[in-house]
C-alpha cells in the first residue's frame, strides 16, 4: 500500500506446485478412491447390506485409501482434505455461506492477477487445492459457483439437502450419506480430469 492509499497486488506468473504432475496423480487417485468408496457405501444402503455399511463407514473414518509412499507433507495434505470430494457437502469458515463440491484442482489455475487480489499468504496459499462449488441459494442468489481454497471449507453433512439449480442436474441425492454422488455429466468429466488434468464441465 502506498501512502496515498493505493494499493498494488502481485502475483508469480504461475502458481507455486504448478506443474507437478506427480502430486497431481496422487492426489487424484486418492479422491477418485474416496469417491468410490462413498459410492459402494451408497449401494451397500440401497441393498440393505448393513455389515458392509459398518464397515464401510469406518474405512471412511480411518481414511484406509492414503496410498503408500508418500513424503509427510503429502500426507499431511491429504489428511486435510480427506473429505472434501465431489458430492460433499461443506461451509465457507469465512463467508458462512453452504455449499457442495462440484471437483478440484491439485493447485489454484486461476489467471496472475486474480491469485494477487484473492489469495492471501501467496506462496502457500496457492500451492493448496482449490474446489470447484456450487453455492447454496438461500446464501447467495443467481446460479452461482466458487473456486475456494481448501483451508476455506469446512466438511458438513448439516448443509444438506443444498438448494441450488444446478444440484439435480449435476448430482444424485443421497439421503443416506448427507451429501451427493456425481451424476453422470459430473462423473464424465472427473474421469476426464484424471487423463487431462483439467476439470471442465
Amino acid at each position: 500500500q502506498f501512502p496515498g492509499g493505493l494499493q498494488r497486488f502481485w502475483a508469480r506468473p504461475d502458481a507455486v506446485g504448478t506443474g507437478d504432475t506427480a502430486w497431481a496423480d496422487i492426489l487424484l487417485s486418492y479422491k477418485a478412491s474416496r469417491l468410490r468408496l462413498r459410492q459402494d457405501l451408497q449401494g451397500a444402503f440401497a441393498n440393505h447390506d448393513f455389515d458392509r455399511v459398518i464397515s464401510m463407514k469406518s474405512d471412511w473414518e480411518q481414511n484406509l485409501q492414503m496410498p503408500s509412499g508418500l513424503i509427510e507433507d503429502q500426507h499431511r495434505k491429504l489428511v486435510v482434505g480427506q473429505k472434501l470430494i465431489p458430492g460433499a457437502c461443506f461451509r465457507h469458515k469465512k463467508f458462512d455461506y453452504r455449499g457442495v463440491i462440484l471437483g478440484f484442482d491439485p493447485w489454484c489455475t486461476c489467471p496472475t492477477a486474480w491469485r494477487a487480489r484473492w489469495v492471501p499468504n501467496r506462496p502457500a496459499g496457492e500451492a493448496q487445492p482449490f474446489y470447484y462449488c456450487l453455492v447454496d441459494e438461500r446464501d447467495r442468489a443467481g446460479r452461482q459457483s466458487r473456486y475456494v481454497a481448501e483451508e476455506n471449507l469446512e466438511s458438513c453433512e448439516f448443509v444438506f439437502p443444498v438448494e441450488a439449480e444446478l444440484v439435480n442436474a449435476l448430482f444424485v441425492r443421497s439421503d443416506q450419506l448427507g451429501g451427493y454422488l456425481p451424476g453422470p455429466q459430473l462423473e464424465q468429466a472427473l474421469v476426464s480430469q484424471r487423463s487431462t488434468g483439467k476439470f471442465s464441465l
